[in-house]
């Protein structure tokens, strides 16, 4: 996902300094692997990158007052946590 598809889906993130977007884009890319995401490694890369904005010290302007999520459970997070859960396999044991 580049920057400007970023800030058009997460435009609460419009005031970020590029190279932090940027770099952040880099370090959600490399978490996530694009064949098991497949079709949903777009929205998957977006909201890991949205959540690591959010929770760095420079995201704690953007939760809103009175927020009382910590920030390892974003709203970000909890969406990307659901499409991880939809396209990665489940062990069963027997």
């Amino acid at each position: 996902m580049e920057a400007a598809a970023f800030l058009d889906r997460f435009p609460e993130f419009e005031t970020t300094a590029e190279a932090q977007l940027t770099a952040v884009l880099v370090e959600a890319a490399a978490a996530i692997d694009t064949e098991i995401f497949g079709g949903r490694y777009d929205d998957a890369h977006g909201l890991l990158t949205a959540h690591l904005l959010w929770t760095s010290p420079f995201g704690v302007s953007l939760r809103m007052e009175g927020d009382p999520s910590p920030p390892e459970k974003s709203r970000y997070f909890q969406e990307f946590a659901k499409i991880r859960r939809e396209v990665t396999p489940r062990a069963i044991v027997t």
